[in-house]
């Protein structure tokens, strides 16, 4: 379609994991709330997965669409992922403020989650965990920050203002 007409250019924004505080925090139903009430709420109590993916904040993936619609050299797709990480690591970036909070200290075993993961969730197949848990995950975000000069917010203030959030609306 963009192709087909000179008038305008197609510039997309494709991001990972969207973490950071949510507007509403008592009416969200993404994966990102989902995992973060997880690791507020003790479920990742005994340990959290090494299951790679990649993490962006909400902020600046509002600034990206920002960037990718004022800035005249942007064009084609941009990698939106501030962090290539994984739930366990992440989850670590709470530990020196929440330590108050059931947050998990190691990390689960794969053997565990390929048992146990197909009960607990049906997107969470042995395939799954096979190919993903335990596995680095690596985005390139060098277009994003070379041509619209992106700068991410460390996973820190990600991790620690989503959960936050979750605390202040008293959902964990």
């Amino acid at each position: 379609m963009q192709k087909a007409q000179n008038r305008w250019e197609l510039v997309t924004i494709n991001p990972a994991l969207v973490m950071g505080p949510p507007l509403n925090p008592k009416a969200t139903t993404s994966a990102s709330f989902t995992i973060m009430k997880q690791l507020g709420d003790g479920t990742f109590k005994m340990g959290a997965p090494k299951l790679g993916m990649g993490i962006v904040d909400v902020r600046d993936v509002a600034e990206a669409h920002f960037r990718a619609a004022f800035y005249s050299n942007a064009k084609g797709r941009y990698i939106t992922v501030g962090h290539n990480s994984d739930i366990y690591t992440a989850s670590q970036t709470l530990l020196p403020k929440y330590e108050n909070y059931p947050l998990p200290k190691k990390v689960a075993p794969k053997w565990l989650i390929w048992l146990v993961g197909p009960m607990v969730n049906s997107a969470m197949t042995r395939k799954f965990v096979q190919n993903n848990v335990g596995h680095a995950f690596k985005a390139n975000n060098n277009k994003i920050r070379q041509e619209l000069g992106m700068e991410f917010l460390p996973l820190q203030k990600t991790m620690q203002d989503s959960l936050q959030a979750l605390i202040d609306a008293k959902v964990v």
